[in-house]
């Protein structure tokens, strides 16, 4: 049954290329630009490194569509000239890694990019000023990416005890950017899966799986199903028990709320608000409020499939160390 649903969300994807491609009108106009892509790359990073469906023909509609959109000159001029660019070039260079392309003259365009980033001393600003988990986060993309800069001399230790996930206390507290800050720390911190977080950061993984055991419980409650899937990957990337009551109560809630066409709602979807709309209206309200939470579903039913839990699977590929 979730391997079923997997496979309906992974066909409303590809029917929708093309709003994730920035340059699509759409992109522009609801704010969305780089975001949605990167989002997408970034599944397909975890997908290209998985045995798990990385052969699907889906999977190679969407390879080949990551190929086309990086090549022309306006797509460039649009990632230099955004606030996501660094992690965007740096999942670039891993897609080309995962997905064997070519990268002769395109990998040299994205590391000038990148390598100009830190030549300016952009990651010491983000350093300065950003959330720590999106410190981890630019340490992880770039790290993926081999590019070389003063952050990375900064011990992941100090960064972490910084991130709400090694200081929350009070549940009932977080916001739900704290939340989102927690599973992107176990991302990074697991490898997506690949490692074990205590050998990143000694006696961390305890209190993660408690932390993770207990939100998914809250998220259950809230049936916001985008952290449900969210959290459900830090349970498998922290190698947790597959059928524990809570996983099983997380799964029940994700699978039924999916919609007929295979799309998995946020917390943002309203079907009364939806049916005012007609025509791409109409598919433009649904992508926003669908996208992220399917992309976040999809890489859950490949996490629960058991392939990337760094016991019992090795990436073929070649795991990146942060």
């Amino acid at each position: 049954m979730i391997e079923a649903a997997g496979h309906r969300a992974l066909e409303w994807v590809v029917k929708h290329l093309d709003c994730f491609d920035p340059r699509y009108s759409y992109a522009q106009d609801s704010g969305l630009e780089l975001k949605a892509y990167t989002e997408l790359l970034y599944l397909t990073n975890y997908i290209l490194r998985t045995p798990h469906w990385r052969g699907d023909t889906r999977v190679q509609s969407i390879v080949q569509f990551v190929r086309e959109s990086w090549s022309p000159a306006e797509f460039l001029a649009l990632a230099q000239n955004s606030r996501g660019c660094i992690s965007l070039l740096a999942c670039l260079a891993e897609f080309y890694k995962f997905a064997q392309c070519p990268t002769e003259d395109t990998d040299n365009i994205f590391r000038t990019f990148l390598q100009r980033m830190v030549d300016v001393d952009f990651t010491a600003f983000v350093y300065r000023t950003a959330a720590p988990f999106r410190v981890l986060d630019l340490l992880y993309t770039l790290n993926s990416a081999g590019i070389e800069t003063r952050l990375q001399n900064v011990p992941l230790p100090i960064v972490y005890r910084r991130t709400i996930a090694a200081k929350a206390r009070n549940l009932a507290y977080l916001s739900k950017d704290d939340l989102y800050s927690i599973t992107h720390t176990i991302f990074y911190l697991t490898d997506m899966g690949y490692r074990s977080a205590d050998k990143v950061i000694p006696g961390s993984e305890d209190r993660l799986r408690k932390l993770t055991r207990n939100l998914l419980g809250v998220m259950v409650r809230d049936r916001d199903f985008d952290l449900i899937a969210e959290f459900l990957m830090c349970f498998r990337f922290l190698n947790m028990p597959p059928h524990s009551p809570i996983s099983v109560a997380a799964w029940q809630a994700l699978l039924q709320s999916q919609l007929e066409d295979g799309a998995v709602p946020s917390f943002t979807f309203n079907p009364i608000e939806e049916a005012k709309y007609v025509g791409n209206q109409r598919v433009a309200y649904r992508f926003l409020h669908c996208y992220h939470t399917t992309l976040v579903f999809i890489g859950a039913v490949i996490a629960e499939r058991g392939f990337t839990a760094f016991s019992s699977a090795k990436d073929s590929i070649g795991a990146s160390n942060v």
